[in-house]
């Protein structure tokens, strides 16, 4: 891999097409050419919406209610369509236009606060969720009107977009009982659908990739998961058995919509038919790896020896063997235990899975296609010497996971059905060639084949080069 110098700025973030990145610093949007990394646009965020707008601009002002929050974290996104960027910090709003420098629009919050912005699928409109979860306001950049949903269950989650943009989909709480409201982005945001759920009291739902159906899932006394489609028709309910206790953790779609994947604090995963709501295997974490599993561990001081510059193999470790799974507690303290995180690749071959209790491993789990037989297994574990801060998919193909530790470093897994790694699956630390860099995110571009570094206030990029 090539690795860019190190740059100043939080919340670096490619754009959907991949040729800008954006980044936060001292008061500033700062937006980069990625094929040179030279500067094109810095936007101040000291915006005053109430002065005259200067010769040539634009400005649009979306007033709804007094500014009365210091806060200066800023939470940066791009629009779908790599046009529009929002900052939002504090209860302020600021949207600039990549293709006209000097066009800008703000939206105000007023003293409901902000928790969260987002763009809608159109990349023309924005969610502002409120604090205390009071309400959703939509706001239009192409006609300036305002939209207000009432009550979510959720300060800036429990929502969706259907696949094809057309409905938004929200969790709300309504008199005391769990409710789904379904809206038509294309008539405003207009009510089509409100419907009570069997839950007792929701923690989250997740939409099919197709659209179809929702799993939502009860808090964490109770492992109950619900299938219903958008009428709210309840389609099946998932319970294990022995009822473990606990509830649930996450849920991952598989991408074709035919399976679900549900994860709870008791170290057991379920994947399940979402026709029939019954899994067709379950996997729990165990310390013992069968002869049939490969094993990667990180080697010992490799990151002082090469002075965090170069690249070597993870080691290959003779299987059967034992990896380190605690009993209880986690790295840091923790007493939670269960499934950290569940992702499918884009063929939906091979599912990621991070456990809080061996939280220093990766694991990947094999879902045979067809003509091979269906016989899931766990194919891979991943083992490094402190806990995984995060592991992605690369998005483009689903061929590597990049990973992270906190350190100077950069972890890759390859996939041996990756047209250009051959028979054998590859993994590879890759030390980053900067003093005191901390990688505490990694993030992958939308081609696949580089990645966002991102330490607390600085960023570099990676990139994979071809032999």
């Amino acid at each position: 891999m090539d690795f860019t110098q190190v740059y100043r700025g939080r919340s670096a973030t490619l754009s959907p097409d991949g040729n800008l990145l954006l980044a936060s610093s001292d008061g500033r949007i700062v937006v980069r050419n990625t094929k040179t990394f030279q500067i094109i646009h810095t936007w101040s965020l000291d915006i005053d919406s109430s002065a005259p707008a200067p010769v040539g601009a634009q400005h649009r002002h979306l007033p709804s209610g007094q500014d009365s929050n210091t806060n200066n974290s800023v939470q940066c996104a791009w629009s779908h369509d790599s046009r529009y960027v929002l900052a939002a910090r504090g209860n302020m709003v600021l949207v600039f236009d990549a293709t006209n420098e000097d066009w800008n629009a703000s939206i105000q919050v007023g003293m409901e606060g902000l928790t969260r912005a987002l763009w809608a699928p159109d990349g023309r409109t924005i969610l502002c969720f409120s604090e205390w979860a009071l309400r959703v306001t939509v706001w239009s950049l192409t006609t300036g009107r305002s939209t207000y949903i009432q009550f979510p269950k959720f300060a800036g989650r429990g929502y969706s977009f259907s696949p094809n943009g057309q409905y938004f989909i929200l969790a709300e709480r309504h008199k005391s009982r769990d409710t789904i409201g379904v809206y038509d982005v294309r008539e405003e945001y207009k009510m089509l659908r409100h419907f009570g759920l069997p839950t007792s009291s929701l923690a989250s739902f997740a939409l099919s990739p197709v659209g179809d159906r929702l799993a939502l899932w009860d808090g964490p006394l109770e492992y109950t998961l619900h299938m219903i489609n958008l009428s709210g028709q309840v389609l099946g309910t998932f319970t294990p058995e022995p009822d473990p206790g606990q509830g649930i953790r996450c849920v991952a779609w598989h991408p074709s919509g035919r399976l679900v994947a549900v994860g709870g604090w008791d170290d057991k995963f379920h994947v399940l038919d979402v026709l029939t709501c019954r899994p067709i295997v379950s996997f729990d974490l165990r310390a013992r790896l069968g002869g049939d599993v490969a094993l990667w561990r990180e080697p010992a001081g490799w990151l002082e020896t090469t002075h965090g510059r170069g690249l070597i193999s993870y080691d290959r470790i003779s299987t059967p063997t034992s990896i380190k799974v605690r009993t209880s507690g986690g790295p840091n303290g923790s007493t939670t235990g269960g499934v950290l995180q569940m992702e499918w690749n884009t063929a939906g071959s091979l599912l990621l899975v991070r456990w809080d209790h061996c939280a220093e491993a990766v694991h990947v789990y094999e879902f045979p296609e067809a003509p091979r037989e269906f016989r899931p297994r766990l194919r891979t574990v991943i083992e490094h010497r402190a806990a995984i801060r995060n592991a992605r998919w690369e998005g483009a193909k689903g061929e590597s996971i990049g990973m992270c530790a906190g350190g100077g470093a950069v972890y890759v897994w390859r996939d041996s059905n990756a047209d250009w790694v051959g028979d054998e699956e590859i993994a590879e630390c890759i030390g980053i060639p900067a003093k005191n860099f901390a990688t505490l995110d990694a993030q992958w571009g939308p081609d696949g084949r580089s990645l966002v570094l991102q330490d607390r206030d600085t960023f570099a990029c990676a990139f994979v080069v071809d032999e």
